[in-house]
């Protein structure tokens, strides 16, 4: 399931804060798409991205049509999925500002706020 928002803009992914199309802890994904590629807004949680993949396929984007993936900030909801996408998009390059990069990459799950949303009960 998909909501087109504009023509080759879509959102793909929307958990307990959108639409529900997708796990109830991903924040809303977009795809845009262009005549020659396409591109991710956020990844989403991690916890359901072959569902998100699908809500691709049913754009009709084709998968290796998308080149990149934005990431807003390194919060799980939004950066969690990005290993997972690596086996469905493999030459899809990830791009962030530079400290969410460093946080995706070597963050502490204290520096990402997973200790205090595990102790909340908000994150798994």
């Amino acid at each position: 399931m998909y909501i087109r928002l504009e023509k080759g803009i879509y959102m793909v992914a929307g958990g307990s804060g959108g639409p529900g199309i997708s796990n109830f802890k991903d924040c809303n994904v977009y795809l845009v798409e262009g005549e020659r590629d396409a591109f991710l807004i956020d990844g989403g949680s991690g916890m359901d991205t072959g569902r998100i993949i699908e809500n691709i396929r049913e754009t009709g984007c084709p998968i290796d049509k998308i080149t990149y993936m934005f990431v807003t900030h390194a919060h799980g909801d939004h950066g969690g999925g990005i290993e997972d996408y690596r086996a469905y998009i493999p030459g899809m390059k990830v791009l962030a500002s530079a400290g969410e990069a460093r946080l995706l990459e070597n963050g502490t799950e204290e520096e990402l706020g997973l200790t205090a949303a595990k102790r909340k009960g908000a994150y798994p």
